[in-house]
């Protein structure tokens, strides 16, 4: 009987590229969760309290709906469908429709896999989402007079965003995400490892080529 030979996982095809290369965010690592998790949890907390502190309980579940929503659904979309693991390229993820990230573990693949390069509109709404969540909360905050969370507020997604972009963001193999950072290098990697989104990209004059 034959066995099935099996790709090796993306971090370790591109590492073959990159030796220094390792970290490679394509799987999910505790460290990584934790460190992303580290640039979004003081902003999470700060909300909480300053909204439970003014009494608007039920504003406070809105925004945590509408945050679920947004990761769950229009997330998934507009910004994971186009990585090359919502495919499943990693040994870890095949043959699961669950998807195991380190920023959205567990999010259903409801949608089909999309490996051209994001639209313009698809980042746009990402962008307009993302900061609906910050702003709507810092909006309160400052409305019911509590200047000094609203301060705090601020600075964690200051801070929050660039701790991101430079530990995270960098190895990061989901190109459409308007926050990634990688590298052109990097991204010729990763596209040379994954034909189908590497023909796409090309065929449609993106990517470092």
């Amino acid at each position: 009987m034959r066995q099935r030979t099996e790709e090796p996982c993306l971090s370790q095809a591109v590492s073959q590229t990159f030796p220094d290369r390792l970290d490679l965010l394509c799987r999910m690592e505790p460290w990584v969760v934790l460190r992303f998790a580290l640039t979004l949890l003081p902003f999470a907390g700060v909300v909480v309290y300053g909204l439970l502190r003014s009494g608007r309980v039920w504003w406070l579940v809105a925004v945590g709906i509408g945050a679920a929503l947004f990761t769950l659904v229009l997330e998934a979309r507009i910004n994971c469908s186009h990585c090359p693991e919502w495919r499943g390229r990693c040994s870890l993820q095949r043959d699961t429709r669950l998807l195991r990230c380190y920023a959205v573990y567990g999010v259903k693949r409801l949608f089909r896999y999309h490996p051209e390069p994001a639209m313009r509109w698809e980042k746009a709404v990402w962008i307009a989402g993302s900061l609906t969540l910050v702003v709507v909360p810092l909006v309160f905050l400052v409305i019911d007079g509590v200047y000094s969370l609203a301060v705090i507020g601020l600075l964690c997604v200051i801070l929050g965003t660039i701790t991101l972009r430079r530990m995270v963001c960098r190895r990061c193999v989901c190109f459409g995400c308007p926050m990634n950072a990688a590298d052109d290098a990097l991204i010729q990697s990763v596209l040379t490892q994954c034909p189908e989104m590497g023909t796409v990209w090309r065929d449609t004059g993106h990517g470092p080529y």
